[in-house]
């Protein structure tokens, strides 16, 4: 008699074997994805940092988030506005076609954090 099937052991090693090399695997999978967050995180800011600073030399070295007018804080709505659209070189976002920007296209959004 001759027969040509697996035994129940045979399966059982294999099964093991891919079980320990599952164990292996799946934990630099979960380390990559966590890597390219902390990357993405890490080029959106240096490119928020770089915007920022354009924005600062363009505007009589003012930040977007304070009023040239009197020195006063505004809002952060107000200062990301600033970011996305045309703006004059004193930060009025009103008066069209007489400035620089806009220095975004959008806000970028935290990578560790889910959207909705």
């Amino acid at each position: 008699m001759n027969n040509k099937a697996f035994t129940l052991v045979e399966i059982l090693i294999v099964v093991i074997i891919l079980g320990i090399l599952a164990a292996i695997v799946i934990p630099q999978f979960t380390q990559a994805s966590e890597d390219a967050r902390e990357s993405a995180l890490a080029s959106d800011l240096q490119m928020m940092r770089s915007q920022l600073e354009l924005y600062k030399v363009q505007h009589l070295e003012y930040y977007p988030h304070v009023d040239p007018s009197d020195g006063s804080f505004e809002t952060a709505a107000t200062w990301a506005t600033r970011l996305l659209t045309e703006t004059d070189n004193m930060g009025d976002s009103t008066t069209a076609g007489t400035g620089v920007g806009p220095y975004m296209q959008k806000i970028p959004s935290n990578p560790f954090v889910p959207s909705t």
